[in-house]
């Protein structure tokens, strides 16, 4: 009886994993501006793992800049950004939960595709103990990877357009 109750819980787990994976691509799919491609990211993440979410993208000087919050940043400071620097260098997790720079408040996730590393997402779980869950934390790297991979389209697309407009004038 209680092994069917874990099973029957692991499966309504992971049914809600895999629809709110495909809400997000959803989402991200409708739309092809890096602004309202980040807005899903962050609202979706902060919803389905119940954390305040944000996402660092780094600006013309390689340096990484805040872009969207969940609207609750108040964790955010300069130690936290030297963390999300970390990860954005090295491409590697980090922060709270884990074994490197774990005194953060936050846990810290690359974005990568095959193309490089194009930010870093970071949240800050509402509930102490769900940083250690490890269905939330698989669930969090599957939207990295998902926001990693809308936000390096959303960047071809521009640069397709620019060279578009180049050709063209």
């Amino acid at each position: 009886s209680v092994r069917l109750k874990r099973q029957a819980t692991y499966s309504r787990q992971r049914e809600n994993s895999i629809s709110s994976l495909y809400a997000l691509s959803r989402d991200i799919a409708a739309v092809d501006n890096l602004d309202a491609v980040i807005a899903c990211i962050v609202s979706n993440v902060s919803n389905t793992l119940d954390g305040q979410v944000l996402v660092l993208l780094p600006n013309e000087k390689a340096q990484l800049v805040l872009r969207k919050d969940s609207g609750c940043n108040n964790f955010y400071n300069d130690n936290e950004l030297a963390v999300a620097s970390w990860v954005y260098e090295r491409g590697q997790k980090a922060g709270k939960g884990t074994e490197t720079l774990g005194g953060a408040a936050a846990l810290y996730l690359p974005l990568i595709t095959e193309q490089g590393t194009h930010g870093v997402l970071g949240i800050c779980f509402n509930e102490t103990v769900a940083q250690f869950d490890a269905e939330r934390i698989r669930l969090l790297e599957a939207f990295t990877r998902l926001a990693a991979m809308a936000i390096n389209r959303v960047k071809l697309a521009e640069q397709a357009r620019e060279s578009l407009a180049l050709v063209e004038s």
